[in-house]
């Protein structure tokens, strides 16, 4: 299995910063909060217009598989004085199966500059859905990203925290 790891930034408030740490949980984040406008867009055909489609009650969980990238460190970890955590993919694994199919498994995000269009009233709508999250332009290619999908998001939240356990964590890098 690939090694799974997530950037942190810094905060001079300690318990905040290293609060997943302490308090045994990971993130997931609606993609209003992304600082990309254009990342898991979504656009479907209808007639000869383009139309967006907001997801109110998915969150993202996103990963990466180096720990060592600097353009990570300096864009995720507030210019390298946060910090990595190094998870334990199939202890994280069997952590997120206790959420009876409100998580989708481990993706690897398909990187390109395609504009993907997608028919959401076909009875494939939920594939499509997760091949548009799974989806970024080709300029973030460097992120290396794996993300993980929470489907049961309430609309008045713009992130849930999830609880995992202490093994599910294997290591913990500090910036410099």
């Amino acid at each position: 299995f690939f090694q799974l790891y997530k950037y942190y930034s810094y905060n001079p408030c300690m318990y905040k910063m290293f609060a997943p740490v302490i308090n045994e949980t990971i993130r997931f984040n609606k993609f209003k909060n992304f600082n990309d406008p254009y990342d898991c867009y979504i656009a479907t055909s209808n007639g000869k217009s383009l139309q967006n489609i907001y997801m109110n009650t998915l969150g993202v969980c996103s990963f990466t598989s180096e720990s060592d990238n600097l353009l990570m460190w300096s864009h995720y970890c507030s210019s390298h004085k946060g910090f990595v955590v190094e998870y334990d993919t199939e202890t994280l694994r069997k952590k997120l199966a206790d959420f009876n199919n409100q998580i989708e498994d481990f993706g690897m995000v398909e990187y390109s500059d395609k504009i993907k269009t997608r028919h959401f009233l076909s009875e494939n709508s939920d594939k499509e859905i997760v091949e548009a999250v799974y989806h970024k332009p080709e300029c973030w290619k460097y992120e290396k990203e794996i993300r993980v999908i929470f489907w049961a998001m309430k609309n008045s939240e713009s992130f849930t925290d999830i609880q995992i356990s202490e093994d599910c964590i294997l290591r913990i890098i500090l910036g410099s």
